[in-house]
């Protein structure tokens, strides 16, 4: 396994992102959490406990009802965050014994960053497939490549994701949803209270 010093394991989105989460407000909340690298199906047996913290998190920022009626893969934020750790469990390389994940919350949008310390981030064809919304060809049939990385985020990306990029340093790729994709409407507590 490979350690990393803990400066490697903070990253924040780059700035134009934490412009979209904040708007005019200076309402921001970053959070991290690293996730043991298991195998895909340990992660999907014990799923209600990797979302449980995030779903207070994001419930209590945006002052939501805690309970998530919703199945998990039609809410657009589980969506995106099973997705990217599917991915990241499925695709990054085995030596690292955790997957870095953050969840950036703003009084305009939420973001999602995933980081398995793979490769597949830090091209830049990665970036502007990515950032272009070209399509990505799968790469299933060869699950563990030095570039590989599974696609079903961006597949799913119109209903769920308004933005994407790619940070080619950090190997991270960043996902921001805005408060009307995560179901958060006029009327509702937290967008009146922020709306200007």
């Amino acid at each position: 396994m490979v350690s990393l010093d803990s400066t490697e394991l903070l990253f924040m989105p780059p700035q134009n992102i934490q412009k979209m989460l904040r708007g005019n407000l200076n309402i921001y909340s970053p959070n991290w959490y690293l996730f043991q690298r298991q195998s895909l199906e340990e992660f999907e047996k014990d799923i209600e406990k990797n979302v449980i913290g995030l779903i207070g998190s994001v419930s209590g920022f945006y002052q939501l009802p805690s309970g998530v009626d919703l199945p998990f893969e039609t809410n657009p934020f589980l969506s995106i965050f099973l997705d990217g750790m599917r991915n990241a469990l499925e695709h990054g390389p085995q030596e690292y014994s955790f997957i870095n994940y953050g969840l950036f919350l703003g009084a305009r949008a939420l973001c999602q960053g995933f980081q398995d310390f793979g490769d597949y981030f830090k091209l830049p064809e990665t970036k502007k497939q990515w950032e272009s919304g070209e399509k990505i060809l799968s790469t299933k049939a060869n699950p563990r490549g030095p570039y590989n990385c599974g696609t079903s985020i961006i597949l799913r990306s119109k209903d769920f994701v308004d933005y994407f990029e790619v940070d080619n340093n950090q190997g991270t790729l960043f996902c921001v949803q805005s408060l009307e994709k995560l179901g958060i409407k006029p009327g509702d507590f937290f967008y009146e209270i922020h709306k200007n």
